[in-house]
């Protein structure tokens, strides 16, 4: 458990969870998925992110759930391996698999260990408090630990907050 605090905040907890967290987990992503397609006209996640999919994430890596005062209020899952998404779909124009990895690479350098980061979510009744900034430094600190040296994740065009406040951040786009 990681404690840290944000400057608009109380005390918040990170926690590493496991599958018994799954309501925790949807409650974050069900409620950003909601304010998406209401608010941004983006249903992406709402169809996507069922409890069968976001269970499938405690086996492709790390979930991580942050707290205050008990009540899940943001998350973020990551892996060292491609996420399913990435080399398994049916993306292309036929409904064939899009290999997104190879089309995108990390980097052209042999030596790259990509960080692949996946659903940073904060409930909208908490965003604009620093928490996704505070996310994002530990999910680099994370990377850095277990020796990547490159973050990858995807990010809808359209959500122009999002893209800069990774540009921001000094992040690059790569693809489209």
């Amino acid at each position: 458990m990681l404690s840290f605090k944000s400057n608009k905040l109380k005390m918040l907890e990170l926690r590493k969870v496991d599958e018994s967290k799954i309501e925790d987990l949807y409650q974050v992503i069900h409620k950003c998925s909601v304010w998406m397609n209401d608010k941004k006209g983006m249903d992406h996640w709402v169809n996507y992110y069922t409890r069968e999919v976001l269970l499938k994430k405690f086996k492709q890596g790390e979930v991580y759930i942050d707290f205050v005062d008990n009540l899940p209020i943001a998350t973020f899952s990551y892996s060292t391996e491609p996420l399913d998404y990435y080399v398994t779909n049916n993306d292309g124009p036929k409904g064939e698999t899009i290999n997104y990895v190879e089309l995108y690479p990390s980097s052209h350098l042999d030596d790259t260990k990509a960080f692949y980061l996946s659903t940073l979510a904060v409930d909208p009744d908490y965003q604009g408090k620093g928490i996704a900034s505070k996310l994002l430094e530990l999910v680099e600190a994370k990377a850095i630990e277990l020796g990547c040296n490159v973050v990858r994740f995807d990010s809808r065009m359209a959500f122009k907050e999002v893209i800069n406040f990774y540009l921001k951040r000094g992040y690059k786009k790569v693809g489209k």
